[in-house]
């Protein structure tokens, strides 16, 4: 028997301690205080990591992580609360929105996102790494972006708590208010009579009163049952409409970015295009451009005879080459074939001062000066002609985050003939 009571009082106890918890938790998710608090906190995470990149500068990054984590650990404490205090939330639709929209948070931490924007594959020049790294974390901000919009239904949903709280206050004082007043209030005067025939109609007459209150009460009760049900049906259309619109809404941020070519790069492999040939037209400049001589009137170099001049700039000059060959195959090899719409069919040069000069066959100059892998521009850099193979170990990989595949062994060997 101890032992039953002794179960008995700890049941109890715990039963207690749970009703409390709720009851707190409950409490915690009702107080204003604390909505304003997750309210300010979730326009900050709308807008705070914006105003971070585009405001601040990167010596501040930890203050905004302190603030990020404060809002994950408010947020958490706020799902927990809501999950203990309030039925049919846990595992519900507002639960998984307000999980996934702290989970977002994650993303706006500095270390994080670093690391999951910047892991880029070793392989590849500089540039390409680069321009890769660029578009992935592009990619990827434009992902995060979208799904930061969840948070949005943060805020629509303190709105409703906070309605439902006035309207529920409102309907409470509106029953108390019927409550405190019944029928007959009003014909109160009728006792100060003091003629013993009127009180007597009088009793008659409360007593009959009395008898239609009773009925005007139990039809008055039957009426606020009937208002409740329909108070309650009414929440659950409202409930069931609310999330219609959120999830068409949610929907139709996610699809949206599908039938917008910027979500596949097309626009930025067109950026990528434009880049790419004004960098490889500055190392060409670079090498070809730089005249030998001093008049300033006269043609470059490069213009004027097919080989390297012997002076004290020839070796400058021979690096110069090899690494404007190495931007031209880089650039090939990064834009003649890939996942996306704009692709490099032609490659070729033209000079119109040259085309102008009279005795002068321009297009097969220009072939010879820009055929690659040649001696007398290249020196010591130069490749024997059986090892161009070497360009696609060294400008191609398929394990790269962007992959580059290699040139089919004809358009190599074409690019290190005459380009006629």
């Amino acid at each position: 028997g101890s032992s039953l009571s002794l179960a008995g009082r700890t049941e109890g106890w715990a039963k207690r301690r749970c009703d409390g918890l709720r009851a707190r938790s409950r409490a915690l998710c009702d107080s204003w205080r604390f909505c304003v608090l997750t309210t300010v906190l979730t326009i900050y995470a709308l807008f705070g990591d914006d105003f971070r990149l585009a405001m601040t500068h990167q010596a501040i990054d930890n203050l905004f992580n302190v603030i990020t984590m404060l809002c994950i650990i408010v947020f958490t404490v706020e799902i927990v609360a809501a999950s203990l205090g309030k039925e049919e939330y846990f595992l519900g639709f507002f639960f998984l929105l307000d999980f996934g929209a702290t989970v977002t948070l994650l993303f706006d931490l500095t270390w994080i996102w670093n690391e999951f924007t910047c892991n880029t594959a070793d392989g590849g020049s500089g540039a390409l790494k680069t321009s890769r790294a660029g578009r992935a974390g592009a990619r990827a901000a434009r992902t995060v972006r979208i799904f930061r919009l969840i948070r949005l239904v943060k805020l629509y949903k303190t709105y409703q708590n906070a309605f439902e709280q006035k309207d529920g206050s409102t309907r409470r004082r509106l029953s108390i208010t019927s409550d405190s007043s019944g029928p007959g209030d009003d014909d109160d005067d009728l006792l100060e009579e003091d003629d013993e025939e009127n009180m007597v109609c009088l009793v008659d007459t409360q007593q009959s009163e009395s008898a239609a209150g009773s009925v005007n009460n139990s039809e008055g009760d039957k009426k606020k049952r009937e208002l409740m049900a329909e108070t309650r049906v009414g929440k659950k259309l409202s409930d069931m409409t609310t999330r219609r619109v959120i999830v068409l809404v949610l929907v139709m941020l996610f699809a949206m970015p599908l039938f917008q070519t910027t979500a596949y790069g097309f626009n930025e492999f067109r950026t990528s295009g434009d880049m790419g040939a004004e960098l490889v037209y500055d190392r060409f400049r670079a090498w070809c451009l730089d005249s030998n001589t001093s008049q300033p009137g006269e043609l470059p170099w490069c213009l004027q005879d097919l080989q390297t001049p012997a002076d004290s700039r020839a070796e400058d000059r021979y690096a110069e080459r090899a690494w404007f060959e190495e931007y031209l195959l880089s650039y090939i090899y990064a834009h003649h074939v890939g996942d996306f719409a704009w692709k490099l069919y032609w490659v070729g040069f033209q000079s119109t001062v040259l085309a102008e000069l009279p005795g002068v066959n321009h297009a097969e100059y220009l072939g010879e000066l820009t055929r690659l892998n040649q001696e007398r521009f290249l020196g010591p850099y130069v490749l024997p002609s059986d090892r161009l193979s070497e360009w696609d170990r060294r400008f191609s990989d398929s394990r790269w985050q962007a992959p580059v595949a290699p040139l089919p062994e004809a358009v190599r060997g074409r690019l290190a003939k005459p380009w006629i």
